[in-house]
């Protein structure tokens, strides 16, 4: 009714256990991930191994992208929502392939997104190797899966730019990550503070949003 999957499509399919052993073998050792994986996909696959006599999956332990982006950001946090907070594309919503990969997707922005809130990167050690920014005194609002605040500030630190948490009548340019109306937006606005996108800020020191884009990285 919800999908919708007939009993025409799954003729010739193969059995619930040779999928089951196939999946064991496809997963190995490796933990998995998922949409609500812990309250909802784990307990069947336990029940199919249960009945199959088979080794559990899920034994391998799960990372659960709405249980993470729960403690990180709040509710709501169903699949569609966190796709929306971090500007991920599911064209196919509900299908599962579509939603495996904007999970995916989701897992990795959730990641950079905590590892950029637990790391202030005027801490790291980046030194100029461009001087495009050279006097620019930088704020960044926002963080999105395209455009992961930290990687940002890490590159203005890289093109002599330096960087500053709050917006002040010192800053020298606002980059908005999200393009929404934030509280820096509105102070840059009241100050008269330069502000330009991610692409634009991108621009800037000779780069597009496909630079920052990285390869996945696998779950440990």
């Amino acid at each position: 009714a919800v999908h919708p999957i007939s009993d025409q499509m799954l003729v010739g399919a193969p059995t619930e256990a040779e999928v089951y052993a196939a999946f064991l073998d496809f997963v190995g050792e490796l933990p998995l991930v998922g949409q609500n994986i812990v309250s909802f996909d784990n307990p069947f696959m336990d029940r199919a191994a249960e009945r199959l006599g088979m080794p559990r999956v899920t034994q391998n332990g799960s990372h659960d992208t709405m249980v993470l982006y729960r403690r990180l950001v709040g509710r709501p946090s169903n699949l569609n929502a966190i796709c929306a907070y971090y500007g991920i594309q599911n064209e196919e919503a509900h299908r599962a392939w579509a939603d495996a990969r904007a999970t995916s997707d989701c897992y990795q922005a959730i990641i950079r997104d905590a590892a950029s809130r637990s790391v202030d990167a005027r801490d790291l050690s980046a030194e100029p190797i461009a001087h495009e920014l050279d006097g620019q005194l930088l704020c960044f609002t926002g963080n999105t899966f395209e455009f992961p605040k930290r990687d940002c500030e890490i590159l203005a630190l890289e093109h002599g730019g330096k960087l500053h948490n709050g917006v002040t009548k010192r800053v020298t340019l606002l980059v908005d990550l999200e393009g929404r109306e934030s509280a820096k937006v509105r102070k840059a606005r009241q100050y008269g503070t330069a502000i330009v996108s991610g692409a634009a800020f991108l621009k800037m020191i000779g780069l597009a949003p496909e630079d920052l884009r990285r390869p996945p990285v696998l779950p440990r």
